[in-house]
């Protein structure tokens, strides 16, 4: 696509398909964000250094003995390794560096073992009719219902000009549904599952896989919002969901400078207090906006701790709460009921949340499914399917499973307005979507649930 130069988390309670109701004794871990209330898990040997000067850096790193391992030069940010806490804090007082933090990691994703219940089913023998509404379970996803994505596709199903990065755990290029919709030559892997091969790009987990159903598919089990756009799949979190704060960072800055892509989806988060996560904000704000600046559109899951961003006090969500990215919000049904109720779990506030989307839900109080239709279904990773099938499909609910829905209108728009400026997409769809709630800007559907119909009109 023509690159213009513009200068202006997520939860995931997975059923796989057939399964029953989540035990009561069980309850269900956030997906999306820490399952032990944002602590980091472990500091790595790397450092996260910002720094003011590209040879002033490498002369200091040499001075106390480390090794760069990767610069990240339009936002100051380099990754290195071999110091000890004294040559850290050496480094530090050396003249053009910023600071020098020590890299950890956060579980930004559970497994799939710690989210599901049951035995999942596969669909036989699918055949592909090319169109959305004929996928085998285009009548279990109301979320393309209630954004009226069927009209949008009178308009447009997109484009393969069109790059949507996603920043998960991988991507899946043998499942039927996804098969033939990733660019290989540019997917990549930054993860700390095989490091030393950056092909590896895999998804062995479950969460990178149903995202990029939600974007865009061969139409024969589930469809995509955008069927006909382009996938480029970033692994930034490893075969267990967790991955540094550096992986995130790289991931961002290789989509938008080497995989040239138009938007990038990150279902992912973590949240802590602020002191905790220190410089990792800044340098996610820096990232996050610096794709903005250079015409790629970044969305974000808001989060799913039920938390009010606006009087959340010293505690974060990243990276929802850092940078000028669209942060979405979760709706979704209960028995089927109310299709455009808030879900909840999710995080909401005035301050953050751009605009709501289908995300699935669940009684939060139980915790249990009422309706395991009310998630959202999608692709299933052959890696972690019985019998590594290719046919697999899962529902599951959370902001993680809404961000998707945006990323994928937001596409839409593009393509049928021939705009990929991010400031104008993100207004397109903030200001074509169904205001519910509280007239105006709600806390918690932002401008409104999102549609796909009135945006590409």
């Amino acid at each position: 696509m023509k690159r213009f130069t513009y200068t202006g988390i997520g939860l995931c309670l997975v059923l796989l398909v057939g399964l029953s109701a989540c035990s009561e004794n069980e309850p269900i871990a956030p997906v999306g964000q820490s399952n032990e209330q944002g602590t980091l898990k472990k500091v790595t040997d790397n450092y996260l250094v910002e720094y003011a000067n590209d040879s002033k850096l490498q002369k200091a790193v040499s001075q106390v003995g480390g090794t760069i391992v990767d610069i990240l030069d339009p936002i100051k940010v380099a990754i290195v390794t071999g110091l000890a806490d004294g040559d850290a804090a050496a480094l530090e007082s050396m003249s053009g560096i910023q600071s020098v933090t020590r890299d950890q990691i956060e579980k930004w994703v559970p497994s799939l073992a710690e989210a599901t219940k049951g035995i999942p089913q596969s669909i036989s023998n699918p055949v592909a009719s090319g169109d959305p509404w004929n996928a085998a379970f285009y009548g279990d996803q109301w979320g393309l219902v209630q954004i009226d994505a069927m009209s949008a596709w009178n308009v447009t199903t997109g484009s393969s000009d069109i790059r949507v990065g996603v920043l998960d755990t991988g991507g899946s290029p043998d499942h039927q549904d996804l098969a033939g919709k990733y660019d290989l030559a540019a997917c990549r892997n930054f993860s700390p599952s095989n490091p030393g091969n950056p092909a590896d790009w895999q998804d062995r987990h479950f969460h990178g896989t149903h995202v990029a159903g939600t974007i865009s598919t061969n139409n024969i089990g589930v469809a995509g919002v955008a069927p006909d756009v382009t996938l480029v799949a970033v692994k930034v979190l490893g075969d267990d969901g967790s991955a540094p704060f550096a992986n995130i960072l790289q991931g961002i800055m290789y989509a938008v400078d080497e995989a040239d892509v138009d938007i990038i989806n990150m279902s992912l988060g973590g949240f802590g207090p602020k002191a905790q996560f220190g410089r990792f904000i800044s340098m996610i704000y820096k990232a996050v906006n610096y794709a903005n600046s250079h015409g790629v559109l970044v969305v974000c899951s808001a989060g799913n701790e039920s938390m009010d961003m606006d009087h959340n006090g010293n505690w974060v969500v990243v990276p929802a709460e850092a940078g000028a990215g669209m942060v979405v919000s979760a709706t979704g049904p209960l028995g089927q009921m109310d299709f455009d109720q808030p879900s909840c779990y999710t995080n909401y506030g005035n301050s953050a949340i751009s605009v709501a989307a289908p995300g699935g839900n669940f009684d939060c109080a139980t915790p249990a499914w009422l309706d395991y239709h009310d998630g959202v279904v999608s692709c299933l990773a052959p890696y972690v399917a019985p019998g590594n099938g290719t046919n697999w499909y899962t529902w599951a609910a959370g902001t993680s499973m809404a961000a998707p829905h945006v990323s994928g209108v937001a596409a839409l728009v593009e393509d049928a307005k021939g705009n990929s400026n991010p400031g104008y997409i993100q207004a397109r769809l903030q200001n074509t979507a169904d205001d519910l709630g509280a007239p105006g800007n709600d806390p918690y559907y932002g401008k409104g649930r999102v549609n796909a119909a009135s945006a590409v009109q």
